[in-house]
């Protein structure tokens, strides 16, 4: 009786079979691990994500047997999956035409910025198994849901009494640290009292980090009323929806007209930064 090859390959030397997480344009190499009776040996992308296609890959087969397949992966946030088909698609044994025991594939990935899996197309299907074989797709979007976007605030009253600096301008750090991750969604001024005093004419606040001082808020009115219980005037900086890659302290910097900021009297505000945190 024939002896049934196998389409079984393994991607950059990892277990046979197994789903492989790639950087990108990295090296893929794909190898057969067993190379009896099986030409003609056929390779190709049977599926991918939504936004790449086969012809994103530019498959080069080579080997005694066509049994080694090399190529480049694409960018982050892209997947695809390797299909190997041997002896033709025609099963020895039974002599079936596309049989799908003579086929193999195998599910690869660059994962996005924030380190999730991606899925391909056909993967919904229950009996789709190339994200894992136990769960399926259901991995990866669970581990997209546990550690996908959260929404989380930091709020804190500043204060006239907290710049009171002989100088027309003051730094005051908003004491909690925005998270890693942390992408900056809106500002929020609750403007409880003017700042006044003195021959105080105007005051601003900046919000931003030590590296741009005034990228999320530019300038916010804190001494004009306020209209509906917020800052008259909240212009964005050139960064208001900015991601922060690493833990980083926020500052918010004033600026007087008219006098130094330690002759103000009165002044008070509730500030509130919503963020979304991908981790």
């Amino acid at each position: 009786m024939p002896t049934r090859p196998s389409a079984l390959f393994a991607v950059n030397g990892a277990t046979v079979g197994a789903k492989v997480a790639l950087t990108a344009g990295q090296a893929v190499q794909a190898i057969l691990d067993d190379i009896s009776g099986v030409s003609p040996v056929t390779w190709s992308i049977s599926r991918t994500d939504e936004t790449t296609t086969a012809g994103t890959y530019s498959l080069v087969q080579s080997g005694s047997v066509g049994q080694q397949c090399d190529f480049n992966a694409s960018t982050a946030g892209t997947a695809f999956v390797l299909k190997a088909q041997v002896a033709g698609g025609i099963d020895p044994v039974t002599g079936q035409e596309g049989s799908a025991l003579m086929v193999a594939e195998v599910k690869c990935y660059v994962p996005t910025t924030d380190g999730l899996e991606v899925v391909c197309a056909g993967e919904q299907a229950a009996s789709d198994n190339v994200s894992n074989t136990t769960f399926g797709v259901i991995e990866p979007l669970n581990e997209a849901m546990r550690a996908g976007s959260r929404l989380a605030t930091i709020q804190q009253t500043v204060a006239y009494t907290d710049i009171a600096v002989a100088s027309g301008s003051a730094e005051e750090a908003i004491t909690t640290a925005l998270p890693a991750g942390g992408r900056i969604l809106g500002v929020d001024i609750e403007l409880t009292t003017p700042f006044t005093g003195g021959t105080m004419s105007a005051v601003t606040v900046d919000l931003g980090d030590a590296g741009d001082a005034d990228a999320l808020v530019d300038g916010a009115d804190v001494f004009t009323a306020a209209v509906d219980g917020q800052a008259s005037s909240v212009p964005l900086g050139i960064a208001p929806h900015k991601r922060f890659a690493a833990e980083t302290t926020l500052n918010l910097q004033f600026a007087g007209t008219g006098d130094t900021l330690d002759n103000l009297t009165a002044g008070s505000f509730d500030i509130t930064i919503l963020y979304a945190l991908t981790v």
